[in-house]
């Protein structure tokens, strides 16, 4: 990100902050950076609404985690998911959930750059370079 983006950013942040209604964009933002489609004319629009996304995360101490699993997770299964996380982290969590049938089983999290894989095809591929190492 540019710090001539950055810039504009924390400027439109801190005028939205004195008019009360930075959580009124920050959820229009999720909003129109989702329905954007993936080309190239949306790629600065995009790039604006995820820097004002992630500094009205960072100054509301909010943490964007993913979580993937084979079938959708359930309300209980989120609580529990967003509450262990808080714990370790003293952050509010924003717990986005996505399906993927090709892991088997488990659960794959991923906060920021960090990725925490406990899929049953993770466990499957660390088995096969497991085994074969020792043939």
């Amino acid at each position: 990100m540019s710090e001539l983006m950055n810039i504009y950013t924390e400027a439109f942040y801190d005028i939205f902050a004195k008019n009360n209604c930075e959580e009124d964009i920050y959820n229009a933002a999720l909003s129109l950076a989702e329905a954007l489609p993936e080309d190239d004319e949306s790629d600065m629009v995009a790039a604006a609404l995820n820097s004002y996304i992630e500094l009205y995360e960072n100054k509301k101490g909010i943490l964007r985690v993913y979580a993937t699993s084979v079938y959708p997770i359930s309300d209980g299964a989120r609580e529990k998911i967003i509450s262990k996380i808080q714990d370790l982290t003293n952050k509010k969590i924003f717990l986005i959930c996505d399906t993927d049938p090709e892991l088997i089983g488990g659960l794959r999290l991923r906060v920021g750059e960090k990725a925490f894989d406990g899929s049953v095809a993770s466990r499957f591929r660390d088995m096969k370079e497991f085994l074969n190492k020792q043939i």
